[in-house]
């Protein structure tokens, strides 16, 4: 039965168009959208971009008070765009800084909230030793999340000039910026500097995916021409200006990053007046390589359960395979239904093993021989590959998004054409045959690297603006 009482708090939110908007998108726009076994080719993307330049080292690098901005986080959210800002928020913790995470919350009840400026309502949290301060409208604008890229929003321009003053930040760091645009231009003219991380495209994409409404593959939106007519939404009214907000605040930031070169090629032929720094995401300390494996035969799968993360092409793939001695383990929560169809397809090789705890990840990854990472979108780091092969484990990779930057066919691991069964079957084949002895390990900065090169940054930032 739906859980009525959470309906209503959601209308109440959202509004009335808002709700039938999602239902709408929920129900129907996403059925084509991720029906990625009919999706058409990958469409070509630009070899350059526009790169910026890393400040330099400087001798004396003074602590800052950071406030990063995103639009969900722990301990509700525990993704990638999560994990990041909790390490960087750490990381500047352990270098003399204070770190205040800044969340916009998605269904709080008014009841949580202890404070109130004007229409936004907000409460103090603490979550691994770091600050938090989650804040909601009383009344959520349309379009709020993913949806809506606006310069102007009165309530939340005096929530920034309230909340950075009354907790002295000297720099902004939004690591999810499409909600705080507002936000971010008035710390500007107030005299806090602020920098923007890019991990996916919500910049320039309502989906943040770059998955249409026809379940293709989107090359760029034209400008928002071509949002408008293939993606159009109830929460965006003007895609054009959405666009010239979203460039609009990119150019006024005193650096943007992104997680990777894949990333910076598409956002720099969207936002031509932007320049983008690629900063990999740190891998924890506890993913080492531990063991010298003879061959491969257990199969790891971890991560979402999605259509889009092509865990039935796996399945399918992996059941092709000869050899009782041969594995797969499936590590993952998510859409019950889709589950329910890949359990109906595994063999009993295949277990299903539900969601891990992060801690038990380094063990897990050191067990499995090769691990698997079949999406069927673009992934625009993937933390599961990298620090998958920082154990040493063999990594089947879909050519797509950011992974080739990672895995050297042959060498480490093994691409495969993203959506095809036969491709994974045969990159599986070959996995079979590797020779571990040949295994060229990858470096991959560390998580004090990654706060290594942010302290410089924010150092940077702040003396730029005369802070």
């Amino acid at each position: 039965m739906p859980n009525f009482k959470n309906i209503f708090r959601y209308m109440r939110h959202y509004g009335l168009r808002s709700t039938v908007g999602l239902v709408r998108e929920k129900v129907f726009v996403d059925k084509k959208r991720f029906d990625a076994d009919k999706r058409r080719a990958l469409p070509s993307f630009p070899t350059e971009y526009s790169k910026a330049e890393m400040p330099s080292a400087l001798r004396d690098i003074l602590p800052q008070n950071v406030m990063y901005c995103l639009h969900y986080f722990y301990p509700k959210k525990r993704g990638g765009t999560e994990r990041f800002t909790l390490n960087l928020a750490k990381e500047n913790i352990k270098r003399g800084g204070r770190s205040t995470v800044l969340v916009l919350e998605a269904n709080e009840p008014e009841s949580a909230y202890t404070e109130r400026l004007g229409d936004i309502l907000y409460r103090y949290y603490e979550f691994d030793g770091v600050s938090c301060i989650g804040f909601r409208y009383k009344r959520a604008p349309l379009g709020l999340y993913y949806k809506r890229i606006v310069t102007e929003d009165g309530a939340l321009e005096a929530f920034a000039e309230h909340i950075c003053t009354l907790h002295e930040i000297t720099l902004v760091h939004a690591t999810y910026p499409q909600p705080f645009v507002p936000f971010l231009l008035k710390c500007k003219k107030i005299g806090i500097p602020y920098i923007v991380t890019c991990t996916d495209f919500c910049m320039c994409c309502h989906y943040a995916t770059m998955v249409d409404d026809r379940g293709d593959f989107c090359k760029c939106s034209e400008g928002g021409t071509r949002c408008s007519a293939v993606c159009p939404t109830y929460g965006c009214r003007d895609f054009g200006k959405r666009q010239e907000a979203a460039e609009l605040v990119l150019r006024e930031a005193e650096l943007v990053t992104v997680p990777s070169e894949f990333v910076a090629k598409i956002l720099s032929a969207e936002f031509p007046t932007v320049s983008f720094l690629p900063v990999n995401h740190g891998i924890d300390g506890a993913f080492v390589r531990s063991k010298k494996r003879e061959s491969a035969k257990s199969f790891v799968y971890a991560g979402t359960i999605s259509p889009l993360k092509g865990i039935h092409l796996l399945i399918e793939a992996f059941s092709r395979l000869c050899g009782e001695e041969l594995s797969l383990k499936i590590y993952g929560s998510g859409d019950g239904k889709y589950e329910a169809r890949l359990r109906a397809m595994a063999g009993g090789r295949v277990e299903f093993m539900g969601a891990a705890p992060a801690s038990l990840m380094p063990e897990i990854y050191s067990a499995a021989d090769c691990v698997i990472i079949p999406s069927m979108w673009y992934e625009t780091y993937n933390f599961v590959l990298r620090e998958a092969m920082a154990t040493g484990a063999l990594v089947i990779a879909a050519d797509i998004g950011a992974m080739s930057e990672a895995v050297s066919d042959g060498k480490n691991g093994f691409l495969f054409e993203a959506g095809s069964a036969d491709s994974l079957h045969e990159a599986l084949k070959r996995a079979l045959d590797f020779n571990f002895d040949s295994y060229e390990g990858r470096e991959f900065p560390t998580v004090k690297d990654e706060g290594d090169i942010y302290s410089v940054i924010y150092h940077a930032a702040a003396e730029n603006s005369g802070k």
